[in-house]
């Protein structure tokens, strides 16, 4: 699977992370680490746009299994990521972005949507290490 997109902050805004701005970019979400240091660096993408519901960056993340290699670059450095598992959580579950001791990164999108609510109902969370530089 490939995703190459831009990646953009997220900035916090009436203390949530907001990511409706973001379209087909990915979001790194304000005050988590930089890729390639110690913490976890978050990054946040659609699944589908509204209105029309067309595949957004994240549309495949439920694809990266363990052992996959996710490439993430931040300026000319390359930052190589090995996928360990994914989970899934409510939206109101911020625990998944909360610093880390080692380098992680962890990605974000939205599953399961509710047409009753118009909503989706849950976060699909894929978490992994960093294993170069």
């Amino acid at each position: 699977m490939e995703i190459d997109v831009p990646v953009e902050i997220a900035p916090i805004r009436d203390g949530i992370w907001d990511v409706s701005g973001l379209e087909q970019s990915v979001g790194h979400l304000q005050g988590t680490s930089s890729p390639g240091e110690t913490g976890n660096v978050v990054l946040a993408g659609h699944i589908t746009l509204a209105p029309d519901g067309r595949r957004g960056p994240f549309y495949r993340l439920g694809g990266l299994k363990p052992g996959d290699s996710v490439t993430v670059y931040r300026g000319d450095t390359v930052f190589e990521y090995e996928i360990d598992g994914a989970m899934t959580v409510s939206p109101t579950d911020v625990q998944v972005a909360y610093p880390t001791d080692s380098p992680r990164l962890t990605l974000i999108t939205c599953q399961s949507y509710d047409d009753a609510v118009a909503a989706y109902t849950e976060r699909l969370v894929v978490v992994g290490h960093l294993v170069s530089p």
